[in-house]
């Protein structure tokens, strides 16, 4: 893996600009509803919260200053040159991306207290053409809110 070279192309990039769409297992969907009632809850209670599958429909403009966050409790490993995880919710890890050292510079600066915007502008400062960046770190995040374990710290702006 080497930071030297810029990929000509690099599949995060062309994440979809559209509302996040994922199938559910019975056991998810249970899950589902429970985490509903849960937002619902914190709604009424005048927090803050956002719709998850809703911000795949959002520019990285409107994401940019989103800060994201593994959820609490899930479990994180590299192997086989890819990167797995297993939430609190799930009884096995799970494959979420492939890796490459792009991948996992990026993804090392998700940790509570980076931007979407600084992850992307650090891969700027290596080189990569802003729209790519940007296009990358967008990519990288919802694939891991897909994934169900990363999510904002709060809604964003």
């Amino acid at each position: 893996m080497n930071l030297n070279e810029i990929p000509p192309h690099h599949p995060l990039e062309d994440f979809p600009v559209a509302p996040l769409v994922n199938t559910f297992t019975r056991q998810r969907f249970f899950a589902a509803i429970k985490d509903e009632l849960l937002v619902h809850a914190a709604k009424s209670s005048g927090v803050a919260v956002g719709n998850l599958a809703a911000l795949g429909g959002y520019s990285f403009e409107e994401m940019m200053s989103i800060i994201p966050i593994i959820l609490p409790g899930t479990r994180i490993n590299v192997k086989d040159n890819a990167i797995w995880a297993q939430p609190p919710t799930k009884p096995q890890p799970v494959e979420i991306l492939s890796i490459d050292a792009w991948t996992l510079f990026a993804f090392n600066q998700i940790n509570g207290s980076t931007s979407l915007f600084d992850i992307a502008l650090s891969l700027e400062e290596k080189g990569w053409v802003q729209e790519r960046a940007r296009a990358f770190t967008r990519g990288l995040f919802l694939t891991l809110v897909n994934a169900r374990v990363c999510v904002p710290e709060t809604p964003p702006a």
